[in-house]
């Protein structure tokens, strides 16, 4: 029963010893009433001091691995919680594999991971689990709820903890021989691998003579030393920029609706691509017309080599979502301005529109070296003023 009830009891059973003339009765009732009103008072602060902390080793990972973890839990207060039970809500693609645990969650691919446990004062619990990635995404977990009873055991309460946890699945990353590509120069971008210029004024190291190599690059003092050719390696002026363009629209017009598969494997392609052409010592940004997972703005990373980038590229394709908020031929014109000069731009897309074609021919007048992945069922026609290949849906990954 609840207090106000309680209270309600108490109250006749006072005024009943008064007319009864029974004070043994109205202590009885006083001291039951002084019980609950200690009970009311400590069950509004019992939860308050137990905190609850998630931690990981790696936070982030491919689909088909599994993280592990552990779980803290502390009562920070000098009262025991004689039965505290924790429900902590989980996405249902990276929930914890303790099955007899799992219980499902009102809230849509989502589910609860339930323990319960008594806690002593000052005393910390510590519990390890083990999650399964299953799908690409950047998946929050949490809050968790705290459910409990006072000190006497009458009086239930809760409580929400906002404690909150992310977890990133990159997308698959394919081969590109699987692909049915090139893997020599899948793109035709090895000829320009080649430095342009270098600024004689930025000396950065010796290196052993070429027969290719100009005479004026000998380095006549590291010779004398070594007793062999040595020459200058200057800080080259340009480097090789990639520009990876995607275009989370899977069909030609909104109202169509999503075609979860097709967006999916634009991803697996966009984000394979940025990798092999990383590995291949490209400055390599990435730029998309989706929105990115808990945010209403477009993709951007502008282009680098530094270690950091082709995680930052990664963690960008696995927050992709299919919303977004202009047409990918208008939003690659307006960012096309912020890219580097002579820049090799590649367009992932599944809408091969003529809005987008006639881009990519005002695109010339910044010299860029365009390229077009299309992934639609149609076959395209072969007549365009770029490179343009074909990797539909349907085309079988091999193992």
């Amino acid at each position: 029963m609840s207090f106000e009830i309680w209270s309600i009891l108490l109250a006749i059973g006072l005024i009943t010893s008064v007319f009864l003339q029974a004070p043994w009765i109205g202590i009885i009732c006083v001291s039951i009433f002084i019980i609950l009103l200690f009970a009311k008072i400590n069950s509004k602060n019992n939860i308050d001091g137990i905190k609850y902390i998630r931690k990981f080793r790696y936070n982030r990972g491919f689909p088909g691995e599994c993280l592990e973890g552990e779980v803290f839990i502390t009562n920070h207060k000098f009262l025991p919680v004689s039965k505290l039970t924790l429900m902590d809500t989980w996405p249902e693609f990276i929930a914890p594999t303790d099955s007899a645990n799992i219980y499902p969650s009102h809230i849509d691919k989502h589910l609860y991971w339930v323990n319960s446990s008594a806690i002593l004062p000052s005393e910390t619990i510590r519990r390890s689990i083990t999650i399964s990635l299953k799908s690409r995404g950047i998946f929050r977990i949490g809050p968790v709820e705290f459910s409990s009873y006072d000190v006497f055991g009458i009086n239930p309460i809760s409580q929400t903890q906002e404690t909150y946890d992310y977890i990133t699945v990159y997308p698959e990353i394919i081969a590109l021989e699987s692909l049915g590509l090139n893997t020599e120069d899948p793109f035709g971008l090895i000829n320009s691998k080649n430095r342009i210029f270098e600024d004689p004024m930025q000396f950065i190291g010796i290196r052993e003579y070429h027969p290719e190599d100009n005479l004026r690059k000998v380095h006549w003092n590291a010779t004398a030393r070594t007793g062999q050719l040595q020459v200058k390696i200057h800080q080259p002026v340009s480097e090789n920029v990639v520009m990876i363009c995607m275009d989370v629209s899977t069909t030609q017009h909104l109202w169509h609706g999503i075609n979860s598969e097709q967006l999916e494997h634009l991803i697996r392609i966009s984000a394979s691509v940025s990798y092999y052409l990383f590995q291949q010592n490209f400055s390599v940004g990435f730029f998309s017309n989706g929105c990115q997972s808990y945010s209403d703005q477009p993709t951007r990373i502008f282009p680098s080599r530094s270690r950091e980038q082709i995680p930052a590229i990664l963690k960008a394709h696995a927050g992709l979502t299919q919303f977004t908020t202009t047409k990918f031929a208008y939003y690659l014109l307006e960012k096309a301005v912020s890219f580097p000069y002579g820049a090799t731009l590649i367009a992932i897309t599944a809408n091969l529109s003529q809005e987008l074609i006639k881009v990519f021919d005002q695109l010339k007048k910044y010299h860029f070296n365009s390229i077009i992945i299309y992934t639609g069922s149609d076959a395209p026609n072969d007549n365009f003023a770029f490179k343009l290949i074909h990797l539909p849906l349907t085309t079988e990954v091999q193992e």
